[in-house]
């Protein structure tokens, strides 16, 4: 699969194609087209809700896609392990602590307890 899919800020109206900005949030976007939101490609002028990276998982030599929550304007992402096989969900907070999960799963009830509910 070449990129996320079409929902993905390279192919937003926000998004400085010359700057890597989005320019509703006022955030840089480094992978846009793994990368989106809920004001993708809409008419807004306030935010909604997160960015969200656009992640593949592997579990058991199965494959899938989807979106999940940035943490606290850190990207979280999967990447697989050094031994190979499946993925974990990973992200470097402000404070440059490495934080990692097992699964999608894990990450979002992280998400939840420390942040609440995606809206």
């Amino acid at each position: 699969m070449p990129n996320g899919g079409t929902h993905h800020c390279g192919h937003c109206r926000h998004y400085g194609r010359d700057s890597t900005l989005c320019t509703l949030r006022k955030i840089p976007i480094q992978q846009s087209h793994w990368t989106t939101c809920r004001d993708w490609n809409r008419e807004a002028t306030e935010p909604h809700g997160p960015v969200f990276s656009i992640v593949c998982e592997v579990k058991s030599g199965a494959g899938g896609c989807g979106d999940i929550p940035w943490f606290d304007g850190c990207r979280v992402d999967t990447v697989q392990r050094t031994s190979g096989g499946d993925t974990v969900v990973c992200f470097t907070d402000r404070s440059g602590q490495q934080h990692e999960f097992e699964d999608v799963e894990a990450y979002l009830r992280f998400y939840e307890q420390k942040v609440g509910k995606i809206v």
